[in-house]
């Protein structure tokens, strides 16, 4: 007598769907998304979420974007020399450049014009920053006229437009990287010297740097922190950490590139940008690998990153890429 298997329909369609075709794998990758117009020198890229971002063109220019880079439109011009733009939040954020500066509080729709000189924050050509703590309280980072770097912490008014000086600090040699997270902020020189401050600027502490494995520090590029901890910072070759709030940096890694300026880290992810490359590390920068390059002639000035599956690099020429699951 033959026996009779019963399946039940259940199991049928679990086998079905189980033995049909997978997902396929969705690793975030490095794409170009857009070519600004060939007009200038492009300087300067951020974003604050995945969506909106703001880059700088040298001469004139501020775009923006609300489709993580897809496209740009031109929010203001007949600016001058600008450099660097940073937003504290979607609304309010600041470019500055060569002897001034300029804000919004709707993101960037009005730029509003602060001429740095009249407040004696520049004493001859150089590039100067706003840096701000929070919506009133700013760091404006100058030369002086002996070739001293001014620290100043001021509350800015923005209904006004006007600084109210709290305190200056002076020190031997200009700055080269700056950063902060609430009121602790530190910032490099270009002796490569770390200084850090818990209280927004009003008092300063120096770190500790460890030399490489030549035992030689190059040129401090940027620095980040992913906590009040844990930090990270590129020479023009290497890659340091401090866990211990920048009190300390020790040495992790020499990488095969001497133009590394740009980092991020999120948890043991990180990316630093060279002028044709941009390398990742999966490992809180033990090691290196080369994720993407672009061809001779072209170079990378600035990097923007919100959390690890989104990232922008900018080049001179106006190209932009971003890192990405497409």
């Amino acid at each position: 007598m033959k026996s009779i298997m019963f399946i039940s329909i259940p199991l049928i369609l679990l086998l079905l769907f189980s033995c049909g075709p997978t997902e396929p794998d969705k690793t975030p990758t490095w794409n170009l998304c857009c070519t600004l117009p060939n007009s200038g020198v492009y300087k300067d890229i951020f974003f604050i979420d995945a969506d909106e971002g703001w880059l700088v063109e040298e001469s004139d220019q501020i775009f923006h974007t609300s489709n993580g880079g897809g496209s740009w439109e031109l929010q203001n011009s007949g600016n001058r020399d600008l450099v660097t733009v940073h937003f504290l939040d979607k609304q309010y954020g600041w470019v500055t450049g060569l002897r001034a500066a300029y804000y919004t509080i709707d993101g960037g729709k009005i730029w509003n014009y602060v001429d740095l000189v009249n407040y004696g924050a520049i004493w001859m050509p150089c590039t100067e920053k706003v840096f701000f703590i929070d919506r009133e309280n700013i760091l404006l980072l100058s030369l002086t006229g002996t070739g001293y770097f001014k620290v100043s912490c001021c509350t800015f008014n923005v209904n006004s437009a006007k600084f109210t000086w709290l305190s200056s600090h002076y020190f031997p040699n200009n700055f080269s990287a700056i950063t902060n997270l609430g009121y602790k902020v530190w910032f490099a020189d270009l002796a490569n010297n770390i200084y850090l401050s818990t209280d927004g600027g009003a008092t300063w502490s120096t770190g500790h740097v460890e030399a490489d494995s030549c035992g030689y520090i190059s040129s401090i590029n940027d620095i980040y922190f992913t906590n009040e901890q844990d930090g990270w910072f590129c020479s023009n070759t290497s890659v340091y950490h401090s866990d211990d709030g920048g009190n300390n940096w020790y040495y992790k890694s020499t990488l095969p590139d001497s133009s590394l300026s740009g980092i991020y880290f999120q948890k043991n992810e990180g990316w630093v940008m060279g002028e044709q490359i941009i390398y990742y590390s999966s490992d809180g920068g033990d090691s290196w690998q080369e994720q993407y390059r672009v061809d001779e002639g072209e170079k990378f000035v600035s990097l923007s990153f919100v959390n690890n599956s989104n990232g922008w690099v900018l080049s001179e020429s106006g190209n932009v890429y971003r890192y990405g699951i497409e």
